[in-house]
């Protein structure tokens, strides 16, 4: 039998939204209190301290409608629109911009989870993603989040889903820990086998990544004109994707006109990007292009060349993140640039050597695949048990 189903406005004590500190004149800052975007929100419990943005406390106290209160059910309403998660029990504060809504259920009619896991089921992704949007971004009103029907199941009922399907999110967990795991094999190989780059104890020659290979960098088309995003075929990476391991998609595309009208240029697989900007911890990071693609001019691209190996240079760069991290400087945010980039020194130990390493990060790299298979199978389980639970025909 159907389960009845109501507004979610009807059952809960608030809906809003949060507000970007910068419209109000407030900068963000290094240190300070989290401040939520919608890549913070992805499932479950959201890990508040990890946020990338920071704000004052003085703007924290003045963004009064968008404080979080543990318990929060948090819904992704612009861009990427259907992520959903919950605000932690526990000490601290925090804040969301525009594009995070902000829901207090009624706990005597919803378990928190029950209704993350409902909003994350197949059927009610798919009704985000049928969203109006504008020329480059999709968009969800509150109107719409106070519209949503769920289903009133009795709160046993509720709490008997929310374990199966935590059983069953439990497995992918910990298949995602192995491959974390398997992910920490690699640092251990390279300082094995090269020293720490800091003290060279090996006494490698010494170079500059300048010198090695070309550093270039990429532009943003502006946001004004739609003809940029729009038939839109040509992956573009913004820092938020440089996040330690290969880029084999972009949350974005922009147009060949984009490309033909403005600084961008498609950069091949195996280029390093690093992340420039950006405050937590984005600035420092690198990954590598699975893809060609084209970069915002956040980030430097290292491209591939005949004089390092491309899997000793990214690894060489992710045992520098913190000596990158603290090269930048600037005002409110700190930032690095591509000089520091191609002036940072770094030993260069034999190619022959190098591909000695590579030949060894294969072999990780085939454990890795292993368990990214593992993970898949784990979590094609999860969303089969989901889409069996919920249906909203």
């Amino acid at each position: 039998m159907t389960p009845p189903f109501a507004r979610l406005g009807d059952v809960s004590t608030l809906i809003t939204k949060g507000t970007t500190p910068t419209t109000i004149g407030y900068p963000f800052v290094d240190e300070g209190i989290p401040f939520l975007r919608a890549e913070d929100i992805n499932g479950g419990y959201v890990s508040v301290e990890s946020a990338e943005k920071r704000i004052s406390t003085e703007c924290h106290k003045t963004l009064e409608r968008s404080q979080l209160l543990a318990g929060d059910l948090l819904i992704t309403i612009a861009g990427t629109v259907g992520r959903v998660g919950i605000a932690p029990t526990g000490e601290w504060s925090a804040n969301c911009n525009q594009a995070v809504s902000i829901v207090r259920l009624k706990p005597e009619i919803f378990d928190l989870q029950f209704l993350c896991f409902f909003l994350r089921s197949g059927d009610v992704q798919h009704k985000f993603k049928q969203q109006g949007t504008t020329a480059t971004i999709t968009n969800v009103s509150l109107a719409q989040i106070r519209n949503l029907e769920v289903p009133l199941l009795p709160l046993p009922e509720q709490r008997r889903i929310v374990d199966i399907l935590s059983r069953a999110e439990g497995i992918v967990r910990l298949r995602r820990e192995a491959q974390r795991k398997a992910a920490e094999l690699i640092p251990g190989i390279f300082l094995d086998m090269f020293g720490d780059p800091a003290t060279n104890p090996k006494g490698w020659p010494m170079s500059t990544i300048g010198h090695l290979t070309s550093v270039q960098t990429g532009a943003t088309p502006s946001r004004d004109n739609s003809a940029y995003y729009s038939d839109a075929t040509i992956p573009w990476v913004k820092t938020g994707e440089v996040n330690g391991g290969i880029i084999p998609e972009t949350e974005e595309m922009i147009s060949q006109i984009a490309l033909s009208e403005t600084n961008c240029k498609v950069f091949p697989v195996g280029t390093i990007l690093v992340a420039m900007y950006g405050q937590g911890q984005t600035r420092g990071r690198s990954a590598v292009l699975g893809i060609p693609a084209a970069t915002n001019q956040a980030c430097a691209a290292i491209l591939p060349s005949n004089n390092i190996d491309g899997a000793f240079l990214f690894c060489f760069l992710q045992t520098q993140y913190e000596q990158l991290r603290g090269m930048a400087h600037g005002g409110n945010q700190a930032n690095l640039n591509l000089s520091m980039i191609k002036g940072l020194p770094i030993t260069l130990p034999p190619l022959s050597v190098q591909k000695v390493f590579s030949e060894k990060l294969d072999s990780v790299r085939s454990i890795q695949s292993q368990q990214d298979a593992a993970t898949a199978k784990g979590e094609a389980i999860f969303n089969a048990l989901l889409a069996g639970v919920f249906t909203t025909d």
